[in-house]
């Protein structure tokens, strides 16, 4: 290589570093092993273009990319090589896999290392990658062999260590850096006291950062120093053993950190990789599943860890002088104020390499987590917090790049932007204002394209659903042609009198109409899925847009509010939300009831069947005590028939609050009646309770149904009272009706059909507030000793004349249950057994049935009844009752004393 050559590429190089990127040649770089054919064959040319607009509809499928990216390298051509990266990298940049393996197709030949440094100037300057620092280093090494050239390499090593140095996998390049050092030849004194001293500083900054072999270094530092002098070899040695001592403890922290990151495998990472390249590691877009969320929570917990500053950088106190130092010498004043600039110095130093190193690990997270809003956030939040203001705004449009659709991204843009033009000059505050406008619009536009992807999906899903009717009944024809007298043999019949194909139909239409069940249920929770979905993004649409109008109104007033709702107002996707936001603006800030009301008029032509819009409606009218329209308004809504009458009830309850409140008896009374039409299984003293009540004050349930006591008493307790009262309000609970609300009447007065079996009204009571759709029922235990005796104090024998309860009928009664399985469900059976699922007829009866929350009396204990019911003494009408049996004679307890010897155990005998 000539002098001229070497003097360009040490030119380019210097540019580099100086982060001046150069242009990029004209003229088209190709390799000599890898010339273009002349002519391209019709089918490779279609197929790049099919792969490249794969890659334009599906920009996250990573696959895709793998595709494209080995189909341009294995044509051989430069051009689509170029191509292929370059719009790869536009839509997932620092990627060091990606921009290595793009590097390489530069590097097999000097004529197009030109080309190679400019790609290394687009990828070195932000990028975190230590492999890319290393890949970029070695090109450099590669180019500069001669000794006139060992500065620029030198420098290269110092402009990588200043970007990637803190990163514990950057060891490989500080021992590099010391090898290179250590080898250079010196001609005089002065130069070797240049090496030692270069040597010295750059071990020393190594030995302080937490580094995978910073105890290798430590130890070569060690012997570097004692083998130039032992004596100040102590100094330094126990000048950086603290900070050293951190280091190290710090790598072990670090390492638990980053081990839940270094498993993170990307799904790009697949076989489609050739063997002439490494595997693109491409970032996937979040599911939020278990994984996303555990590798998001590991991200965080480094991010958070590095942000507290575990090494301590800049966190140093620096000594100032005392008074006394006035009275000192001006030379020893001099002296020390120099020491304290110098410390303040170095605090600004290691207060930058922090910032600096966070930096570093920001860039590094987004790479690997570019489609997860929460880590550019972190990162925006921390520059803002140690002053970097343009930085955080230039990370935070970096953030919306990747992720344009992003909430929280746009709106910490348009606050940011907000408050810097609240205190700007006029033109800058109209600029300020100009893009704040903007941010919205690009978040709305990139919300619509959801949209529009849900509503295809529902689209979908809605047509998947009609076609499994439509082969159903084609399904149906053609076993219905099977029976056709087309056949022409005579046909056998079976015991039941049925043809060969009249079975082949049966057997046939069942399964069938088992899979088409299946399916159909498949595509319906598909629909239901896909519509939620939907109903989602759209209340997240008009939220961006409710945002925006107060955006509008703070920085630019009424009007400019105005023309933002008038534009939300002819969007098809704009919910109910908006309208109502709006209005509430022209009531609240404008001060314009008439305004606020012809919108909230309009909504309702707009969102006739949205019946928390007509609550919401029906709210405002009455708190702007518009009696007459409220009363329309409640009139037309209860005769719509698309709200039933569970769906209707928030509506029922707003206007009988208002009734109670504001209306008179006469009137209350007959709501209520019309209400007691609409929910028949609702019982009377829930409405008297609720009309006597305000707010969460309800002194019947409190003093009358004993609900105070009931919360002071344990679950336990409460769960085996005999009578529970059934009264609480669902829109306005006091203090002691919101724990009833669910014994109260619901709101459908059928059960849900096909049980798998009977419910006992005991085990709905014990599943308290489940209303026989709680917890599994478990077994009930035995009752207390305490409520036996009670029990045993009703009039039943006690004693040795009791029979019954006693424990030998016990065991015997449980010897005979353990014979013979029991016929009802009682205290000790075993609710483990097998379900059994009623007949159909049986199910639609037990569906028809009341749920057992709908009874409102009082309810026993069978067990205690039955249990009553044998130790009760029934007298007979024809003769009289028996005396008890006479007591059997017994003989004495026995004697434990001492023996008193013949005869002594007539006078002394002791119990």
């Amino acid at each position: 290589m000539d002098d001229t050559s070497m003097q360009e590429q040490q030119a380019n190089l210097q540019a580099i570093m100086n982060q001046d990127s150069p242009e990029s040649p004209s003229r088209d770089v190709k390799s000599q092993g890898n010339e273009p054919s002349t002519s391209q064959e019709p089918t490779k040319t279609s197929e790049w273009q099919q792969k490249l607009q794969q890659t334009t509809q599906e920009p996250y499928n990573t696959s895709a990319w793998n595709a494209l990216i080995t189909f341009a390298e294995s044509s051989g051509d430069v051009e689509k090589i170029k191509e292929a990266y370059d719009a790869l990298l536009a839509k997932f940049p620092n990627t060091p896999s990606a921009q290595i393996n793009y590097l390489s197709h530069f590097l097999t030949n000097s004529s197009s290392f030109a080309y190679a440094e400019s790609l290394f100037a687009r990828f070195l300057r932000t990028s975190p990658s230590v492999e890319l620092w290393k890949f970029y280093i070695n090109y450099v090494r590669r180019v500069n062999t001669g000794p006139a050239t060992r500065d620029t390499v030198g420098k290269a090593y110092d402009f990588a260590l200043n970007h990637v140095g803190q990163d514990k996998d950057s060891g490989e390049i500080w021992a590099e850096y010391l090898q290179f050092l250590k080898a250079g030849e010196t001609a005089t004194t002065w130069e070797e006291q240049q090496k030692m001293d270069a040597l010295r500083r750059v071990f020393q900054r190594a030995v302080q950062i937490p580094l995978e072999n910073v105890e290798i270094l430590w130890k070569d530092y060690e012997a570097f120093e004692r083998g130039l002098n032992q004596i100040t070899a102590k100094k330094f040695m126990a000048d950086l053993s603290p900070a050293h001592m951190t280091a190290k403890t710090k790598l072990r922290e670090l390492r638990k950190l980053v081990l839940p990151l270094a498993s993170q495998t990307s799904s790009s990472s697949s076989s489609s990789s050739t063997p002439s390249r490494i595997p693109l590691d491409l970032p996937s877009k979040p599911i939020f599943s278990s994984s996303d969320r555990s590798l998001v929570g590991s991200w965080k917990a480094y991010l958070k860890w590095e942000e507290g500053n575990p090494l301590e950088l800049g966190e140093g106190s620096v000594p100032s002088v005392n008074a006394a130092g006035a009275t000192q010498t001006g030379g020893a004043n001099a002296t020390s104020n120099s020491a304290v600039q110098e410390r303040e110095r170095e605090r600004e130093r290691e207060r930058t390499t922090f910032i600096s190193r966070v930096q570093g690990v920001y860039r590094k997270a987004v790479g690997k987590m570019r489609f997860f809003a929460e880590i550019w956030f972190m990162g925006y939040t921390f520059l803002l917090g140690v002053g970097k203001q343009d930085d955080a705004l230039s990370f935070l449009k970096q953030g919306i790049d990747a992720n344009p659709s992003s909430v929280i991204l746009n709106l910490a843009l348009a606050e940011s932007l907000e408050l810097s033009a609240n205190s700007a000059s006029s033109d800058a505050k109209k600029t300020a204002i100009a893009e704040i406008h903007a941010t919205y619009n690009r978040l709305l536009r990139a919300m619509q394209t959801d949209l529009e992807e849900a509503e295809k999906k529902v689209a979908a899903a809605t047509a998947a659903e009609t076609e499994d009717g439509t082969g159903d009944l084609h399904n149906n024809d053609i076993m219905n042609d099977m029976d056709g007298p087309s056949l022409a043999y005579p046909q056998s019949l079976d015991v039941n009198g049925r043809s060969p194909s009249k079975i082949i139909k049966e057997e046939s239409g069942s399964s069938q109409a088992t899979t088409t069940s299946t399916s159909s249920m498949t595509n319906a929770t598909d629909k239901e899925r896909a519509e939620k979905e939907l109903r989602s993004l759209r209340q997240e649409y008009g939220l961006v847009y409710i945002l925006y109008i107060r955006f509008a109104m703070r920085a630019e007033g009424i009007d400019a509010s105005r023309a933002a709702f008038a534009r939300a107002r002819k969007d098809k996707w704009s919910p109910w939300e908006v309208f109502e936001s709006a209005a509430l603006m022209e009531y609240h800030v404008a001060k314009q009831l008439g305004v606020a009301s012809k919108i909230l008029g309009l909504a309702h032509g707009r969102f006739p069947d949205e019946i928390d819009f007509v609550v919401r409606y029906l709210q405002f009218l009455i708190s702007v005590n518009d009696e007459n329209n409220a009363r329309s308004l409640f009139e037309r809504a209860i005769v719509n028939p698309k709200f039933t009458p569970d769906l209707a009830r928030p509506l029922w309850e707003a206007w009988a609050r208002y009734e109670y409140q504001y209306g008179n008896l006469e009137a209350a009374i007959k709501l209520e009646k019309r209400m007691a039409e609409a929910y028949p299984n609702d019982p009377p003293i829930k409405r008297f309770a609720q009309r006597h009540s305000y707010h969460k004050i309800d002194a019947i349930a409190n003093r009358d149904l004993g609900f105070s006591a009931m919360r002071d008493q344990p679950k336990s307790t409460i769960a085996r009272t005999d009578t529970l009262p059934t009264v609480a309000s669902p829109t306005a609970p006091g203090p002691g009706s919101s724990q009833l609300i669910s014994s109260l009447s619901g709101s459908t007065n059928k059960r849900p059909s096909s049980p798998d079996r009977p419910l006992r009204r005991e085990d709905s009571k014990a599943g308290g507030d489940h209303g026989g759709h709680g917890p599994p029922h478990k077994r009930i235990r035995d009752i207390s000793p305490s409520a036996r005796g009670d029990r045993d104090r009703w009039g039943g024998p006690s004693g040795k004349d009791r029979r019954y309860g006693s424990p030998a009928w016990d065991r015997e009664r449980d010897r005979e249950r353990e014979r013979s399985p029991p016929h009802r469900r009682g205290r000790g059976f075993d609710r483990e057994e097998e379900k059994t699922a009623l007949p159909q007829v049986l199910s639609w009866f037990a569906g028809q049935l009341p749920q057992p929350k709908s009874f409102d009396g009082p309810v026993f204990r069978t067990d205690d009844l039955l249990q009553l019911f044998r130790n009760a003494v029934i007298p007979s009408g024809t003769r009289a009752r028996s005396p008890p049996p006479p007591p059997r004679p017994s003989r004495p307890p026995p004697d434990y004393g001492p023996y008193q010897g013949p005869g002594g155990g007539q006078r002394g005998r002791r119990y």
